[in-house]
């Protein structure tokens, strides 16, 4: 286990093996670095924050994070831990630390703990133009390029789990393809030739992002998509102030998927995905951005 005075920061780089490289910290500042990620692991678990088992359509709030069971340490961070010394060191200029995806520490023993922040461009510290530093109680020029820390956490692994908050943030770290499911080409042909849709390929394909892609997935993976009435879900897409347009052929009604139009689109699967919601009480409709389904039966 490190010891307090030696922990090493280590830099994920946004290539596609997500290559691990140590930055060098003065060993003066080594125990600061800790003890920063070490509170912020304490506040990103801490006791008022609530635990939801993964589902991939949640996307919590800030008193809840979500926690993947038996997620596998990747190895090139093991291997860093293992071996600080050994990881290539990264040198430190403002076109490298443009290059970094995200930033951890942790430990092995005598448990595995991991704290990962996510780095972008932004927090590049660059001494180009008029940067400054407060230095005691003087404001002094930054004359070598730096970078600062996140003020949270994107996601901390603890054991065999995996706690995160934010998806989007966590797999500039994290490959979490296994967990968050993204349609490759082969399914955005899929769902342009399902039954229940009327959808032009090439321009799906030009507006597909990561988080359409995630939506398409779950549509496709989802039971009550297959059997979804076109009819039926025009008529309650009114009631959103939503146009869900309807296009027959060969007399069979297909819901037409606005591709031209990249919001209307993310309106239309968001509704397909069920994300408007009614409430009971109320009869007021929202847009949710996270669900649980209950067990019959049970409460939330």
């Amino acid at each position: 286990m490190p010891s307090q005075d030696t922990t090493q920061l280590f830099a994920v780089l946004s290539d596609d093996q997500r290559t691990v490289r140590r930055l060098p910290v003065a060993q003066a500042l080594q125990s600061v670095v800790r003890s920063v990620f070490q509170t912020q692991a304490a506040e990103f678990t801490g006791p008022s924050i609530e635990l939801l088992d993964f589902d991939p359509s949640l996307r919590p709030d800030e008193a809840h994070i979500i926690r993947i069971p038996q997620f596998v340490l990747p190895a090139p961070i093991r291997a860093a831990m293992e071996n600080p010394l050994g990881v290539e060191p990264l040198g430190v200029t403002s076109e490298t630390l443009g290059q970094i995806a995200g930033l951890f520490v942790g430990d092995l023993e005598p448990a595995i703990s991991v704290r990962i922040q996510s780095f972008d461009r932004r927090q590049v510290l660059t001494a180009k133009g008029l940067s400054m530093i407060l230095d005691g109680n003087t404001l002094r020029r930054l004359a070598e390029p730096g970078l600062a820390l996140d003020i949270t956490l994107s996601a901390l692994i603890e054991g065999s789990d995996l706690f995160l908050r934010s998806y989007t943030r966590a797999k500039r770290v994290l490959d979490l393809t296994t967990y968050y499911r993204e349609a490759t080409d082969a399914e955005l042909d899929k769902f342009s030739s399902h039954a229940k849709v009327h959808c032009d390929l090439a321009s799906l394909k030009k507006v597909a992002d990561s988080w359409i892609r995630r939506k398409v997935a779950l549509l496709l993976d989802s039971p009550d998509f297959k059997v979804l009435s076109p009819r039926k879900a025009a008529g309650v897409a009114r009631k959103f102030n939503l146009r869900l347009a309807i296009k027959k052929e060969d007399g069979e009604e297909h819901i037409v998927i606005p591709t031209e139009d990249r919001k209307a689109l993310k309106d239309l699967l968001r509704f397909l995905d069920e994300d408007y919601l009614e409430s009971p009480l109320s009869g007021s409709r929202f847009v949710s951005h996270s669900k649980r389904k209950l067990k019959p039966g049970v409460g939330p």
